[in-house]
């Protein structure tokens, strides 16, 4: 039955009913629980679904509070599996930084960044993209200096791993001399761009 809501809810999704698509989510959640208890791997998806669809719907204290309750079920469950825990966090982190919750954003970035250089190695195109991600948080929470170095990270990576004149490493460019304005170099600022 709790699976049978979890697809109902994704149809409605879908169908562009994101509050009776909510309903069902929780609905499947609920019997998940009520039938497993509480840690089973049976409400990762549902989890992940509630998490997605108030997100959608600017419900952000909702989605905060869900992916918290995700990450949790998956470290009690030990789960293997890093691009769910990748997402997660990601996920997490994005979501507190809608809600200004600029310090607890920043520190998911630190074991966002060690798992994916873990797991992908420290040059890979994904790490450039957590730096980048973790630099736009501190340009918005005006932590300028913090924002220019994250940026320059994500910078280095993506130029071993792209060509010169790909969009990501033109935005990353942007971002450092935004950082550099922010902190009054701007001949540091135009000099990104020659």
């Amino acid at each position: 039955h709790a699976r049978r809501l979890n697809s109902l809810g994704l149809l409605y999704e879908k169908g562009g009913r994101p509050n009776r698509a909510e309903a069902l989510f929780r609905a499947s959640i609920k019997h998940y629980h009520n039938y497993f208890g509480g840690a089973d791997r049976s409400l990762i998806v549902p989890l992940f679904n509630l998490v997605r669809v108030c997100e959608a719907q600017s419900k952000l204290n909702d989605a905060v509070s869900y992916c918290q309750q995700l990450l949790s079920l998956q470290d009690t469950l030990n789960r293997e599996d890093e691009e769910e825990k990748f997402w997660a966090v990601d996920t997490l982190a994005r979501l507190l930084q809608c809600t200004k919750k600029y310090d607890e954003a920043a520190l998911m970035y630190n074991p966002l960044i060690t798992g994916r250089q873990i797991a992908r190695g420290p040059m890979h195109i994904e790490v450039s993209w957590a730096f980048h991600n973790l630099g736009n948080l501190y340009l918005e929470a005006e932590r300028a200096s913090d924002a220019e170095r994250s940026f320059r990270k994500a910078l280095e990576i993506k130029q071993t791993q792209l060509e010169p004149y790909d969009a990501s490493i033109i935005e990353t460019r942007r971002g450092i001399a935004t950082s550099l304005h922010l902190q009054g170099s701007n001949l540091q600022a135009e000099a990104i761009f020659r």
